[in-house]
C-alpha cells in the first residue's frame, strides 16, 4: 500500500486507513476505494490541500488508534465541568474548593479540551494576582 500523499511504500500498520473515499479508476470512472496515509505530515499537507473528505472521522476505519483524542464523545448523564473565578473558588469552603480542584484535575476533562483548560488557568492566575494587588493596597499604612 502507498501513502495517499508522498506515494511513499507503507510497510505495517499505516497512520491512518480510509475507507470508501472517492476517486478514479484508469478509465476515468468513479469509483470509492481505501486509501493510506503514512504519517502526520502527510495527513497535514493532505488536509491544508483540502484532499481528504470533510468528514474524515466517518471514512477512518483505524478508529481504535485515536480512543479519546479525536471527537470526544460526553455522557449525557455527565455533566461538563464549570469552571469558576477566583472570587467563586474563594468563597468556598475547604471540602467544596478541594473537589472543585479535583474535578478540575479530571483526566477525561484535560484531554477535552486542554487549550480552554488552559486559557481558564491563565485567567485564574490573573486574578489571583489582582486580588494580591488589592489586598496590598487595602492593608498599605500609607497615607497621602
Amino acid at each position: 500500500m502507498n501513502c495517499l500523499h508522498c506515494q511513499k511504500i507503507i510497510n505495517g500498520k499505516p497512520w491512518n486507513h480510509l475507507t470508501n473515499i472517492l476517486d478514479m479508476d484508469k478509465e476515468g470512472n468513479e469509483i470509492y476505494t481505501d486509501k493510506y496515509i503514512c504519517g502526520y505530515i502527510c495527513y497535514r499537507r493532505l488536509s491544508e490541500g483540502n484532499k481528504l473528505p470533510k468528514n474524515l472521522w466517518s471514512h477512518l476505519v483505524n478508529k481504535e488508534d485515536y480512543k479519546g483524542l479525536i471527537s470526544p464523545i460526553i455522557s449525557k448523564n455527565k455533566e461538563m465541568f464549570q469552571y469558576l473565578t477566583h472570587s467563586e473558588i474563594q468563597s468556598m469552603d475547604v471540602e467544596q474548593r478541594d473537589k472543585y480542584y479535583s474535578e478540575k484535575e479530571n483526566e477525561d476533562q484535560m484531554i477535552f479540551d486542554p487549550i480552554c483548560m488552559e486559557v481558564r488557568e491563565e485567567m485564574e492566575r490573573e486574578d489571583m494576582r489582582t486580588a494580591e494587588i488589592e489586598n496590598d493596597l487595602l492593608n498599605s499604612s500609607d497615607d497621602y
